[in-house]
């Protein structure tokens, strides 16, 4: 028998594997639905808020899309070739995108990516190893997660 949790978890049949929620937007979630459903006052006010949020959210998505596409039309641009011309920038460029309000330059370079015009890879050597890249990444993720020094690790600094 598994003595740890994440050997329990590969264990489980896929079927009966937990999914991606964590114990406490499950939480979230509930106390959501048992306000939403509550009688009186407190449910209709809680289904109020919720269905506004909704339509506002949906009017800004669509109006940012509305304007990323609005604006490749009338300019006959496209922004998914352009950003795969510019290898170099990609990332830069669906940065940038990824940071405007609203979620409509996310959902351009996503439909970009899963055409297959943005491709994100990582600079390689020879071998086909992406080193250098995983190096600053796994720093990054070290420095954000940065709690003190542990026992028994190696601190390195990739410059260049």
């Amino acid at each position: 028998m598994p003595t740890d949790l994440s050997s329990a978890r590969a264990s489980l049949p896929l079927l009966v594997r937990p999914g991606p929620f964590r114990p406490r937007r499950l939480a979230l979630a509930g106390v959501l639905v048992a306000l939403a459903l509550a009688p009186g006052e407190l449910g209709a006010l809680t289904r109020g808020l919720m269905q506004d949020a909704f339509v506002q959210v949906s009017a800004f998505v669509a109006a940012t899309l509305l304007l990323f596409y609005g604006l490749e039309r009338l300019f006959r641009f496209d922004l998914g070739l352009a950003m795969g011309r510019a290898r170099a920038f990609q990332v830069p460029i669906a940065a940038f995108l990824g940071a405007t309000p609203g979620c409509g330059g996310a959902v351009v370079v996503v439909a970009a990516y899963a055409s297959g015009k943005v491709s994100f890879d990582a600079e390689r050597n020879a071998r086909g190893h992406a080193d250098k890249f995983w190096a600053v990444a796994l720093a990054c993720q070290k420095e954000r997660t940065a709690s003190g020094p542990r026992t028994g690790e190696i601190g390195a600094s990739v410059i260049g």
